[in-house]
């Protein structure tokens, strides 16, 4: 490493093959053997100011040229020594060097080949708390060698349900600004993050807490008196929203579920129209849950729809789009809104469990007696 002073209080720094500018508020100012030595390192955190980022241009056209902005909320930059290896990349340095010293190299069998494509990959995990200790956020990120950054969009998590694409990935959906980054908003003030990784089943701390501030620009046209409360409500609200898509998914699934129970009892001799009629009894009462929560689905426009009751998740989408983003104060219409959501959703989500725990499993015990054929989420009976 090679440093360099230049004029205007700037510093020319070279690190393996790249260069970078350093200002007064730069990081890697903290650049030195002390910390090159180190397995890894965070460097000190530029304080970060809260507001609501636009993609927005002003004027007509779009001929105006314009240039990306650096990404909004806070940077970290860490040091990586070395980043681990997997199982596949151990095994291969090793056939390479076997096949240079001429030695024979071991044949893996399919099925280590197979647990080798299914090794869950090392990730570093960035852990985001407040000045009570609280955990705000966690961030994960592939690791590699050198110096990197990784930025955090200053969102607290608006969870609601989990979506995988074919196996876990623990870095998909997880970085500032996806995977939960849609909430409030953090509170101006001190916070904290340390770095740890995730290495075939081990978790090992790599860098202790680096203090922060975020701090709130004086700009805002309707600021919250008590900006507290946009964090309150703003909790319970997304308390609310994990339960009801819970309740949306679930839901889906039972209907589709029932579907296949209609099926399998046409497909058994021995059942009789008795058991027909509780299956679509049953999908009735899930299709009337599903109504309450989505209402009539339009083809183009909710627009469309004539005056009628306003569908649970429309009015909690409602609610969200509302404060999420807004730095002034919860108005009266997100609070009423509220209000009745904590009103009307309670019972719908009693009859699904009633559905879901009694009505369905007794409907498939039976299926179960009459050696039906199998259906989704029934648990296959054999005796000898």
């Amino acid at each position: 490493m090679a440093i360099q002073k230049r004029e205007c209080d700037l510093v020319l720094a070279t690190f393996g093959r790249g260069f970078y500018i350093l200002d007064d508020y730069s990081p890697l100012r903290d650049l030195n053997n002390e910390n090159l030595d180190k397995e890894a390192h965070l460097f000190p955190i530029k304080d970060a100011l809260l507001f609501n980022p636009s993609s927005n241009k002003d004027n007509q056209g779009d001929t105006y040229y314009t240039a990306p902005n650096p990404e909004f909320g806070v940077t970290f930059t860490y040091f990586l020594k070395e980043a681990p290896k997997s199982s596949k990349a151990l095994r291969t340095e090793e056939e390479k060097k076997l096949f240079k010293d001429g030695k024979p190299i071991p044949q893996p069998t399919w099925r280590e080949l197979e647990l080798e494509g299914m090794e869950e990959s090392s990730h570093l995990i960035f852990t985001i708390r407040d000045t009570d200790g609280n955990i705000i956020r966690r961030i994960t990120q592939n690791p590699s060698k050198g110096i990197n950054r990784v930025n955090w969009d200053l969102r607290y998590n608006n969870p609601s349900a989990t979506s995988v694409s074919g196996s876990f990935n623990p870095i998909a959906g997880s970085s500032g600004r996806r995977g939960g980054g849609s909430g409030l908003l953090v509170m101006p003030g001190e916070y904290t993050v340390d770095l740890a990784l995730w290495h075939q089943g081990e978790l090992k701390q790599l860098a202790g807490s680096t203090k922060f501030l975020t701090k709130k620009p004086e700009l805002v046209t309707l600021p919250a008196a008590n900006y507290r409360e946009n964090i309150q409500f703003a909790r319970e609200v997304s308390r609310l929203s994990v339960a009801m898509t819970g309740t949306t998914r679930l839901t889906n699934e039972m209907i589709s579920k029932v579907e296949h129970i209609k099926q399998a009892i046409y497909a058994t001799p021995e059942a009789d129209q008795s058991l027909m009629d509780k299956a679509r009894v049953l999908g009735r009462e899930l299709e009337e849950i599903n109504f309450l929560l989505n209402g009539v689905q339009p083809k183009a426009s909710r627009e469309e729809t004539p005056p009628a009751q306003v569908p649970l998740n429309i009015r909690l989408s409602s609610v969200s789009y509302g404060f999420v983003g807004n730095l002034s104060a919860i108005t009266a219409t997100e609070k009423e809104s509220l209000a009745i959501l904590k009103e009307e959703f309670p019972p719908v989500l009693e009859k699904l469990t009633k559905l879901v725990e009694t009505d369905i499993p007794s409907l498939e015990e039976e299926l179960t007696k009459l050696n039906a054929p199998w259906t989704p989420g029934r648990m296959p009976v054999w005796n000898k």
